[in-house]
């Protein structure tokens, strides 16, 4: 797993402990906290990949841009340290 960069910064025992059961999870798992976040965020599914020529769709209000953001900024980093320790 890589390093983390910059200077250490002491985080609360709640958050350590969610960190340490979220890094143990598979991947099934992730992707079933993914979709349970997202239910619970009330946040749309949204394609992958659109195949073919779509029209552009309106823009998502702005607190589920937020809440997205919010999810993703830890969520990715994740699941791609999953993926490459459980190869």
């Amino acid at each position: 797993m890589p390093q983390p960069e910059g200077p250490s910064k002491q985080a609360s025992p709640k958050l350590e402990d969610l960190v340490s059961k979220i890094t143990e999870l598979n991947l099934l798992e992730v992707a079933e906290l993914s979709d349970l976040l997202k239910r619970r965020l009330n946040l749309p599914d949204a394609p992958i990949m659109a195949m073919g020529v779509a029209p552009a769709a309106a823009a998502p209000p702005p607190e589920v841009c937020i809440k997205l953001y919010k999810i993703l900024i830890w969520v990715i980093p994740i699941f791609v340290s999953i993926l490459f320790t459980k190869l």
